[in-house]
């Protein structure tokens, strides 16, 4: 069995695509997962599964969520041997335990088209920065210095594609449950 966490997108923000917890949990439970958990409400959820093609399992959360609850969510997996590579590589993981830093992951679906990544690394500047690995970004935030300019929306908007963001500090937590 392979340990997953399902990472969704936009949903209980602002009063806004609730899905509780509980029903949540038992989503996935009504998919044959096998120990499942939820962490804080933003919409992580850990799972095991025999199956190992994660488009097909994205594709089946996703239409599960949507017949289910009645609204589409994206959804992003990742392994937990991948979660710990993410923290592991954080090139901003030290900086990040600085109190006047935030430090941040953005998972998209797919890698970033190189040219489009090298117009947002481009933008990188003394209020945040951005360094990107893969299928992941890594965002670091000076809170205290002034306006964000490498936010969510400008980040899915030059690279072309969605993504969900977590803090550091809850892939962190993500591991230890």
């Amino acid at each position: 069995m392979v340990r997953y966490v399902a990472f969704l997108r936009a949903i209980n923000v602002g009063g806004h695509r609730i899905i509780k917890m509980e029903v949540l949990r038992g989503l996935f439970e009504d998919m044959k997962f096998k120990n499942v958990v939820t962490y804080i409400q933003s919409g992580n959820v850990l799972f095991s599964t025999t199956a190992k093609n994660e488009n097909a399992l994205v594709q089946k959360i996703e239409k599960q969520i949507a017949s289910t609850i009645g609204f589409e969510v994206e959804v992003f997996i990742r392994s937990l041997e991948e979660i710990e590579k993410i923290v592991a590589s954080s090139p901003y993981i030290k900086q990040g335990e600085e109190q006047d830093t935030g430090t941040y992951v953005t998972l998209l679906a797919h890698e970033a088209n190189s040219t489009m990544a090298a117009t947002l690394t481009a933008m990188n500047n003394d209020v945040d920065e951005v360094h990107i690995k893969g299928r992941d970004i890594y965002l670091l935030r000076y809170r205290n210095r002034g306006k964000e300019t490498l936010t969510h929306a400008v980040i899915e908007k030059k690279l072309k594609q969605k993504g969900t963001n977590r803090n550091m500090t809850t892939m962190q937590k993500l591991l230890s449950l």
